[in-house]
């Protein structure tokens, strides 16, 4: 399943050189920047980056960002891939570190296009049964179950769009 979304945002301003910490600048009619110093070029590739949807009883396990970008929004439980990482394997670690539970009925179910400041994602939706009691940790400042039909100001687009879908 793919999540419809509105056509990706990159900023036009200043970001820095992976290589030698010039800035870079947008290139007419593409997504990559070059770099102004050392010519290098920065195809920003997408971040892949996993959410989970843990939904009981029309419920969905909701994280309160701890820090920035987006501090104070909800989103699912989740984060970036490591490398070697299947998602299934970042989903699995991602929730234990986020909830302090483990995983079960595990199944990755869209994949989307997003950002993370500024930075384009693609991030590997995923529905599962969360074994334990949620507690907040790593960089979670607050977990609470939300109404799938009432949920709150979410952080990113794709995630809202994802649960609308799943709420149907």
């Amino acid at each position: 399943m793919s999540v419809n979304l509105k056509p990706l945002f990159l900023p036009e301003g200043s970001m820095h050189c992976r290589a030698c910490g010039g800035l870079t600048k947008p290139q007419k009619g593409v997504l990559h920047r070059k770099c102004s110093a050392c010519g290098a070029m920065d195809w920003m590739n997408p971040a892949p980056a996993v959410g989970l949807a843990s939904v009981e009883q029309g419920r969905v396990l909701l994280s309160r960002r701890a820090g920035p970008p987006m501090q104070g929004y909800w989103d699912l439980v989740g984060g970036f891939m490591e490398p070697g990482e299947t998602p299934d394997e970042a989903v699995a670690r991602e929730v234990k570190e986020e909830t302090g539970c483990l995983l079960t009925d595990l199944d990755v179910r869209a994949v989307a296009p997003g950002t993370y400041d500024g930075r384009p994602t693609l991030n590997f939706l995923a529905t599962g049964r969360l074994v334990g009691t949620p507690k907040a940790g790593d960089d979670s400042a607050e977990l609470k179950w939300h109404p799938l039909d009432d949920l709150p100001r979410l952080a990113w687009a794709h995630e809202k769009a994802f649960l609308e879908h799943l709420r149907g």
